[in-house]
């Protein structure tokens, strides 16, 4: 039985623009990226796709919801403990729930990462492609467990080294989908073929985060357009680095 969210063939079937990169090329650097390329890229393939990922986003804000609901019954959330005044162990609380959360929260993460991919590559996408990221719950936890510690003790130790290491591990989790690869591994994979062009890719989600923070003023509405627009740039730059394995 066919899935009833599944993009039509006849959307899909658009000219690749950017060069399908390779493991190896992406890890030598040898990839041309530019900012305006890879949005314009993205943009031109956000049509026909926004009722697949405003579908799956209703699906995100559900379990988000029920999460912060489980975390404020339990005292997770840390507020309690804010409100007597000890800031100490609410901050902690607080921080703990979110690691705690990674194996139910992430897995939506990756999913929305894939369809953006599969977008990218040309291929048919469904809510369904994006909830079968669950099967790889585990290698999905860790890499994304093993990143936020990095940065946030890149963040405590001046700032500088946080952000570096946000952006250089951007492609770690479409590593995990795509590759199957180990957590470290597909962490400094992701690291050694972004520093090659670390300034551009920045540069490109600057861009991107001011223009999502535009499309949240007129009531959020414009988060429509920019959600799926963020996922398929994260596709077209992994497909552009790295190349994309999955046809499945």
């Amino acid at each position: 039985m066919s899935d009833p969210y599944a993009s039509p063939k006849s959307d899909l079937d658009k000219p690749v623009e950017t060069q399908m990169g390779s493991l190896e090329q992406g890890l030598a650097g040898n990839y041309q990226i530019t900012i305006g390329g890879i949005l314009k890229e993205s943009w031109d393939l956000v049509s026909g796709a926004k009722l697949q990922f405003f579908l799956f986003g209703l699906i995100y804000i559900a379990v988000m919801f029920l999460v912060t609901f489980i975390n404020k019954l339990t005292g997770l959330d840390g507020q309690a403990a804010m409100e007597a005044g000890d800031l100490t162990t609410g901050f902690m609380l607080s921080f703990g729930s979110g690691f705690l959360m990674m194996p139910i929260t992430m897995p939506l993460y990756a999913g929305v990462v894939y369809m953006g991919i599969r977008r990218a590559a040309g291929l048919s996408f469904s809510v369904s492609d994006g909830l079968s990221c669950y099967k790889q719950v585990i290698p999905i936890t860790i890499v994304s467990l093993l990143s936020a510690i990095i940065i946030y003790i890149g963040i405590i130790l001046l700032i500088i080294p946080g952000i570096y290491f946000t952006i250089a591990y951007m492609l770690g989790v479409p590593l995990v989908i795509d590759r199957k690869m180990g957590a470290w591994q597909a962490l400094e994979t992701s690291r050694k073929a972004i520093t090659k062009h670390w300034f551009t890719i920045f540069g490109t989600f600057i861009v991107l985060l001011l223009i999502i923070m535009v499309s949240i003023i007129p009531l959020g509405i414009g988060l429509i357009w920019t959600l799926p627009f963020a996922a398929i740039v994260i596709g077209i730059l992994y497909k552009t680095v790295f190349g994309i394995e999955t046809n499945h």
